[in-house]
């Protein structure tokens, strides 16, 4: 049940990778012209912005050198646990928020969202910051990110309108977090949101729900 917690926390604001060579900021994105449902239902209200969820298989193509971890702690000095994270060997950049882990439980999950120096061992670096003495053992979780390709067409699903659409992604490269243990590749299931201001992507958030790829499979790592 832990494990799951820390997973949700994980997927929660996801962020889209700044300044990133294949990445760009604000994706402008075109939609397919057919639908599942009447047209005339389609939300297209000026300077109004919809929400959908989205479902499809992808490939992984290039980790990102940016991890994202979640780990139960004791310790309360957000600045003291940022410092010594970023003292990990290999690690760049630090933002950090702390999360009550329960009403009945004293200590707190540390989410962190980390930026590598370029080649770095991401395993290495996430089981050197999880050593740490900060971190209670047996409590940690860390994904990573990637960039993944869609397939051409995919569906997406707004559930205050039970609408179903048809929605095409311009870039063949899309960023999601991903298992520590996914790599270039290796074939996964992606599940996420989209937010929708007429064509225009406000924001999107991907994360890894399983994978497909065989010798992924055979990691126990969650599967429907």
């Amino acid at each position: 049940m832990e494990k799951q917690k820390l997973i949700q926390y994980l997927g929660v604001a996801i962020a889209i990778i700044m300044a990133l060579s294949m990445i760009a900021v604000g994706f402008i994105y075109n939609e397919d012209s057919s639908t599942g449902n009447d047209p005339s239902v389609v939300p297209t209200t000026p300077g109004k912005s919809f929400d959908y969820t989205v479902s499809f298989e992808g490939q992984v193509l290039k980790e990102l050198n940016s991890i994202k971890i979640a780990s139960k702690t004791n310790v309360v000095d957000k600045a003291s646990l940022d410092l010594a994270v970023s003292k990990v060997a290999g690690v760049s950049k630090v933002s950090s928020q702390f999360q009550k882990a329960s009403d009945s439980d004293k200590n707190w999950f540390y989410l962190a969202e980390i930026s590598l120096k370029r080649d770095s061992n991401i395993l290495a670096i996430v089981e050197n910051i999880f050593a740490l003495d900060s971190f209670i053992p047996g409590s940690n979780e860390g994904m990573k990110y990637v960039t993944v390709s869609p397939p051409p067409i995919v569906e997406i699903y707004n559930a205050d309108l039970n609408i179903t659409r048809d929605f095409n992604f311009p870039s063949n490269t899309l960023p999601a977090l991903v298992y520590l243990e996914t790599k270039p590749s290796d074939k996964i299931m992606v599940d996420g949101t989209i937010k929708l201001q007429g064509t225009t992507v406000l924001s999107l958030e991907l994360i890894e729900s399983y994978p497909l790829t065989e010798q992924l499979i055979d990691l126990n790592l969650p599967t429907q």
